[in-house]
């Protein structure tokens, strides 16, 4: 997949995933449970197409609309696409366990377009994320994420005010919706529509990617511009390696949030390892790691970050993948550049490249 992202085009890698709503569009369908009036093909939808659904609120009494049935227990991401009518004021997303307002919820102004609050309020479910993306034309991309040990439905409720249960206030606000997905991730991926079933989209392959004649394995540099789909999910490694992950050269996000990790294995030992922290992975970041005898660093955006002038080269580099090597830790995310250097650069070199 090929991604805009301010104005830059991107390659998007994902997982597998299957979004479990039956009906993603098709709000009038009877998997859909619904307190409120809904009126098909009112609006475009991020799709181009006149096919967006308008939910109206008719009371001041319990206004939602949720997938029925539930799921079992495991890690959820519900999301979907809203944009704001005339009057809508604030709606909840929510990976619900029914009885009330409990679950996982998120809270989201639709007038004024921003996150509130997000929460869990019931034994046994645990939020692990929220995101908001602007698609243009008053179109945001609602997420939430989080782990059940019990059933629970995708819901979307209007209410009074931010972080309030409440339902007063609310009769004849308004909103358009399209697109909802319910996925097995602790993240949202791309959108996957449904007709009537379940539907399942493979994982992003990368094949031939490199060449022989690019590489080096005495001295060089690898080169990205990444940005993750989600914060501290899984290892996610790039790597320039001899197929194996004895001799490699990469560059991972890992399981803790805000870090990137590289290392530099030869002979199956590490002769270079770098851990920084405190870094805005969902942004995109210009990281290059340089490898040549006794002389290794790691610098990201414009900034050395880590050194090492003690250690010696991997033998027989000659795939890059995404991956740590040998297959293992795919790289799910967003690149905008992946490039290798057959010679290790400067400091100023560098300085500029990740700069």
């Amino acid at each position: 997949n090929v991604v805009p992202d301010s104005g830059c085009g991107s390659w998007l890698w994902e997982p597998q995933s299957t979004n479990l709503i039956t009906q993603s569009e098709l709000f009038s369908d009877s998997s859909w449970v619904k307190n409120q009036t809904i009126n098909e093909n009112a609006t475009i939808s991020p799709s181009g197409l006149l096919d967006a659904t308008k939910i109206t609120c008719t009371s001041n009494s319990y206004n939602y609309i949720f997938r029925n049935p539930y799921f079992p227990s495991g890690n959820y991401t519900n999301s979907i696409f809203l944009k704001k009518d005339a009057s809508s004021g604030w709606v909840a997303l929510r990976i619900w366990s029914g009885g009330g307002a409990n679950g996982i919820s998120v809270w989201f102004d639709l007038d004024n377009n921003q996150i509130g609050t997000s929460n869990s309020n019931v034994a046994g479910f645990t939020l692990t994320g929220v995101t908001s993306k602007h698609l243009g034309n008053d179109w945001y991309r609602l997420s939430v994420s989080g782990t059940t040990d019990s059933n629970s439905y995708l819901s979307l409720n209007f209410v009074d005010g931010d972080g309030l249960n409440t339902y007063t206030n609310v009769s004849g606000k308004s909103c358009f919706i399209w697109g909802a997905q319910v996925e097995a991730l602790n993240y949202a991926t791309s959108y996957i529509p449904t007709e009537g079933s379940t539907v399942t989209r493979n994982q992003d392959l990368c094949t031939n990617g490199g060449s022989l004649a690019s590489i080096n394995s005495t001295s060089g540099v690898l080169y990205a511009e990444i940005a993750a789909l989600a914060d501290g999910v899984g290892t996610r490694t790039m790597s320039l390696s001899d197929g194996t992950n004895n001799n490699s050269i990469t560059i991972r996000y890992t399981t803790n949030s805000g870090r990137i990790n590289a290392f530099i294995v030869a002979g199956g030992f590490i002769q270079f390892s770098a851990n920084i922290s405190g870094v805005s992975v969902l942004d995109f970041n210009k990281v290059a790691i340089k490898y040549s005898l006794n002389d290794m660093a790691l610098w990201i955006n414009g900034v050395k970050v880590a050194t090492d002038t003690s250690g010696t080269m991997p033998l027989g580099l000659n795939e890059i993948n995404f991956t740590r090597g040998d297959g293992a830790n795919k790289f799910f995310g967003k690149t905008k550049c992946l490039a290798v250097w057959k010679e290790a650069l400067s400091d100023s070199e560098l300085q500029s490249l990740t700069t």
